[in-house]
């Protein structure tokens, strides 16, 4: 294996997750990681041999400076990397022992992330957290110094800027209408939302593009209402394209989830980044993103409808106005990092 300065661990492919692909790529461009390894045996239900199997890789691997962003395979580097005396850096994503999909799970395995979690703060020389609101929770949570902690104010996206075809009928349907977009995971999402935002779009001559894996939620969505379409999973490119050609974007989560309260969505970023003004469900981690671009955003309160067909209102009158992407990405492309310290809270 070649002499590597710095490597980041990862259990998920680097296609599979988009929050994971922002931060990686994040980490090459800044120069600060010139390998990622990819474990795909790491997880929950790793087995006791491929477990070894990944530690002895880990034992092997030269030393440097080691990255892990995840729950599984970031405990056993972790440990081997304070085993060894390696320099090493947590990078979280989620509230991985808050996450929702994990609370339908036992106690017990909420209980081992939370403790996975804990001893890799401990171990950690320094951790990457996507806002300020996460930093707190996790320092509160689990009595981090502050000095270990790193905030990236803002996280930029970088999509494949190089051009494609799309399919023909879709870019027709793109260049004859007026569209608001939905791109990502509709599973841990207020559904009902999707339905009602459609009517609201076609009082006002739109449509309403979902770019998603198929589900028969969608179908279902589709079937019901007429200026309502469903597109599969694309690529970075393809996507890219889709965005450029669509007038608005939308995004939404669980209220009742406890990692949305401090989630920083990546299609956020891809909406600000084409100059997409977009409708987002109220959470306070968005708040700074709020005051940085209220030109562009237009949150409600989940749980008000009347709050939701205001903010449609108000982003139909704006999408009459050209927004400059090339202004916004200057005003956003550019990361803040910084220690969390009482000053700034």
């Amino acid at each position: 294996m070649r002499r590597m300065n710095s490597v980041l661990f990862s259990y998920l492919p680097l296609n599979r997750d988009p929050v994971q692909v922002t931060w990686m790529k994040k980490l090459e461009l800044d120069g600060r990681v010139d390998f990622v390894h990819f474990e795909s045996n790491i997880h929950k239900r790793a087995g006791v041999f491929k477990t070894i199997g990944f530690l002895l890789s880990l034992i092997r691997m030269p030393q440097g400076v080691w990255y892990a962003c995840d729950p599984y395979s970031g405990f056993w580097v972790g440990l081997i990397a304070k085993l060894k005396g390696i320099d090493f850096h947590y990078i979280s994503f989620e509230l991985y022992s808050e996450f929702q999909p994990w609370n339908r799970r036992s106690k017990f395995m909420r209980k081992e992330l939370e403790l996975r979690e804990k001893l890799m703060f401990r171990w950690c020389h320094s951790a990457y957290l996507s806002n300020k609101e996460r930093a707190e929770w996790y320092m509160k949570k689990f009595r981090i110094q502050e000095e270990k902690i790193f905030v990236f104010e803002n996280i930029p996206t970088y999509p494949d800027a190089s051009k494609v075809a799309l399919n023909p009928k879709l870019a027709d349907w793109l260049e004859n209408h007026k569209v608001c977009v939905y791109q990502g995971s509709i599973g841990s999402r207020p559904i009902h939302l999707f339905g009602t935002l459609a009517v609201f779009l076609k009082r006002h001559g739109y449509e309403f593009l979902v770019v998603s894996k198929k589900t028969e939620q969608i179908q279902r969505l589709v079937s019901a209402h007429s200026n309502m379409r469903h597109e599969e999973y694309m690529s970075p490119s393809e996507l890219n394209e889709v965005l450029a050609r669509c007038d608005l974007g939308f995004a939404c989560y669980h209220s009742r989830d406890k990692n949305n309260e401090f989630c920083a969505p990546v299609k956020v970023f891809d909406y600000l980044k084409h100059g997409l003004p977009f409708i987002i469900s109220r959470h306070a981690s968005l708040g700074y993103l709020k005051k940085e671009f209220p030109e562009m955003i237009f949150d409600f309160n989940l749980e008000s409808m009347e709050e939701l067909e205001s903010s449609v209102s108000g982003l139909i009158r704006m999408a009459g106005t050209k927004v400059d992407s090339l202004m916004l990405q200057d005003r956003f492309l550019s990361p803040v990092e910084r220690r969390v310290s009482s000053d700034n809270r």
